[in-house]
């Protein structure tokens, strides 16, 4: 999966973090002022993915709430085939390569960003458990390339249906008469299983209808 494998938090049985509490304070305006703009959705980098994804055909819910949970989200969701993508803050999510600690109060950052790893594995964990794949990447890989896997990602969770499963599944919305309502109009039904199609008949309505060719 790209280079979006690294985020994927560790699900062993590690030691819960514990909550650093409120932070202690900025050391800084300055600090102050930088940290405030470092937002957690809808980021450049986010905004960016869900554009392509949009061009790209699919639709799909933003902070998209975790099933049984109150506060926790999901950055990208495609509920219908249950599709989880984030893309994690390089910052917040501790990412082994853009991820600085500021020096005033690092030991309370420590404990924040261990604390918000525990959290991601933990909401893999939970969507996972309930059927969901989770894809995570970091805001600093290219939105093309994240945004083609999560394409393939929703392609692959639906595949060609073999010609006997449609058969059945049409064969189950016809009626006695082989004939599928559209509206008010009765459509003959083809047979898809026989080895050549019938021609399509005339459709009794105000207008006529032919089969091209």
């Amino acid at each position: 999966m790209l280079t979006g494998s690294p985020s994927t938090p560790d699900e062993t049985d590690a030691p819960r973090p514990v909550d650093p509490g409120p932070h202690p304070g900025a050391s800084s305006a300055e600090l102050s002022a930088r940290m405030s703009r470092l937002r957690r959705r809808d980021n450049r980098p986010e905004i960016a993915v869900r554009r392509l994804l949009h061009a790209g055909g699919l639709r799909y819910r933003v902070a998209y709430r975790i099933p049984g949970q109150r506060r926790r989200t999901i950055d990208i969701a495609i509920p219908r085939c249950k599709l989880a993508v984030y893309l994690d803050g390089c910052f917040w999510h501790g990412c082994p390569e853009h991820m600085h600690l500021p020096k005033a109060n690092a030991e309370w950052w420590v404990a924040k960003l261990a604390m918000n790893q525990a959290r991601d594995a933990a909401s893999t964990a939970q969507l996972r458990g309930l059927g969901w794949t989770v894809l995570r990447f970091w805001e600093h890989e290219p939105p093309d390339r994240v945004a083609a896997a999560v394409l393939e990602a929703v392609r692959a969770s639906h595949p060609p249906q073999p010609l006997a499963q449609l058969t059945a599944r049409v064969d189950s919305a016809i009626g006695p008469s082989r004939t599928l309502m559209h509206g008010r109009l009765r459509v003959p039904h083809h047979d898809v299983a026989s080895e050549s199609l019938l021609p399509l008949a005339t459709i009794s309505s105000s207008r006529t209808f032919h089969h091209p060719g």
